[in-house]
């Protein structure tokens, strides 16, 4: 029996994908949103497979799976089943739903507290860390005394504005660094590492009250190995993401790696601790946490450091990915910037309230997600497209990577459309936010918001980008990353 059940964990799938014929006359049967008279949770459409092994062998190599592309196999089960289906992985089911009404009511029926499945793969490499498990793998109670404190923090956007000013300022250093670093071709060799470092000093600004100075020196390439930790957490946790063995070809040296990043990391924060500079910081506020453990508040500030590292640089990429390949977009954006003033341009109020950078935020999220599905458990049963999914089920939301083409939601599906977003009532819920929904979302989406927003506005007031490589697209490493190395070009405007 055990073996049976180790069987089930490492394979999860098929290539055969057709919905049972009961559940398509089921799903024919039923109107889309009848929550009054909702069908029974074994009458949700799911793809059949091979008898013990199921759906399994879809996760595997014998049949081309790639983790990375994880969102693609979920596009093809909703091609074949319908808007909403369900899947045994494991020994458990999981319900898939994709439409902008589910969304909608999937997010809007969660509590103060809600419900996320938890990620071993997490947990695994806080232990290997030294730490505590992640608020991300905590629920109720004891989620809510880890993520309150965070939330007081990081959730007023009176404190994230009045870091503007600095940020800036980096932003301007990473321009400097831009141009000192640019090869014949003008690319910049290692951009990708040295978006990281940019990362890293911008959240410098918020958690130290000072910059770093990491990209003073031309060091960025240089640091890359300390970097590499965050980057190598962020594909473990991909590859874990629906269990099975995937992350553990990625294992080999990983615990290395992320001590050396954990060390260097500390050693800037033991640093910056003897600094009257840190007095009223995020480092100061987090480290005075009466509520939680010594343990608990180091674990807590690494989470900080190293989200706000691979989360804002991938971000980052993605759009300039679609800036460079729209230089009409770059043109509009650039009269809207030269629209502020010389104090609005360095006012976080002013730059958060840019509504065509915000419009291309959303596209470009839409076109190349930066979240592609969002988990959620219920305490309670809820009903999505007509049916009723019982309390406990995971029901992960795919719409950000498989109604993003959608004709019936976008018009011109594939073009990059700011101005689609101009009509917030209209565009509610077609996709999610980038940093994800409700309570559950990122506590410092404001903060990388407002970083990204800085930098897109000191590159394109001096740089056309350009890119001239393999097409990109979004895949999962954790969160949405570009399929390809960030090689842009830099044209400087100003000679």
């Amino acid at each position: 029996m055990q073996s049976r059940s180790m069987l089930f964990k490492v394979l999860r799938g098929s290539k055969s994908i057709r919905a049972t014929q009961k559940s398509n006359t089921a799903t024919e049967s039923v109107p889309a949103h009848d929550i009054y008279n909702p069908l029974p949770f074994d009458k949700i459409p799911e793809p059949t497979g091979l008898p013990l092994v199921r759906t399994a062998l879809d996760y595997t190599p014998l049949r081309g799976f790639d983790i990375t592309r994880l969102h693609e196999l979920w596009m093809k089960r909703h091609q074949e089943c319908g808007d909403i289906y369900k899947e045994r992985i494991g020994l458990k089911y999981w319900v898939f739903c994709r439409t902008k009404e589910d969304t909608e009511r999937l997010f809007r029926s969660e509590g103060r507290m809600p419900f996320r499945f938890e990620l071993p793969a997490v947990r695994e490499l806080k232990t290997m860390m030294g730490y505590p498990d992640s608020i991300g793998n905590q629920k109720g109670e004891t989620w809510h005394r880890l993520r309150q404190p965070v939330n007081r923090i990081l959730l007023k956007k009176q404190t994230v504005w009045k870091y503007s000013k600095e940020q800036r300022d980096v932003c301007k250093e990473m321009v400097s660094y831009m141009e000192r670093r640019r090869d014949e071709n003008l690319e910049i060799p290692g951009y990708a590492e040295a978006l990281q470092v940019w990362a890293f000093e911008m959240a410098g600004i918020f958690i130290f009250n000072t910059q770093v100075g990491l990209l003073r020196e031309d060091v960025a390439t240089e640091v890359a190995a300390v970097f590499e930790g965050s980057s190598r957490m962020l594909e473990y946790v991909g590859a874990g993401a629906i269990g099975g063995p995937w992350r553990y070809f990625l294992k080999p040296g990983l615990k290395k790696c992320l001590l050396n990043s954990k060390n260097f990391m500390l050693t800037i924060v033991n640093e910056q601790m003897s600094k009257k500079s840190i007095k009223g910081s995020l480092l100061e506020e987090i480290m005075s946490i009466e509520t939680l453990t010594e343990e608990e508040r180091e674990s807590l500030l690494m989470d900080v450091l190293l989200g706000a590292i691979e989360a804002t640089a991938n971000t980052l990429a993605i759009c300039l990915y679609c800036l460079a390949m729209n230089s009409e977009i770059q043109a509009k954006l650039r009269s809207e910037i030269k629209a502020l003033t010389p104090e609005q341009i360095s006012s976080g109020r002013a730059i958060d309230s840019m509504s065509y950078m915000n419009a291309f935020f959303k596209e470009s999220n839409r076109l190349l997600p930066f979240t592609h599905g969002l988990p959620r458990q219920f305490d309670h049963d809820i009903v999505l497209s007509g049916y009723r999914i019982p309390a406990g089920i995971t029901i992960l939301n795919t719409i950000n990577s498989t109604s993003n083409m959608n004709p019936d939601y976008f018009e011109d599906p594939h073009e990059c459309i700011p101005e689609r977003w101009l009509d917030k009532d209209k565009s509610k819920f077609m996709t999610t936010s980038g940093f994800g929904v409700g309570a559950r979302a990122c506590p410092g989406r404001f903060f990388a918001k407002q970083e990204i927003f800085l930098m897109l506005i000191e590159i394109l007031t001096n740089f056309k980008v350009e890119y001239h490589h393999a097409p990109a697209t979004s895949i999962i490493k954790a969160t949405g990353v570009l399929s390809t190395e960030p090689k842009f070009k830099f044209i400087s405007i100003n000679g």
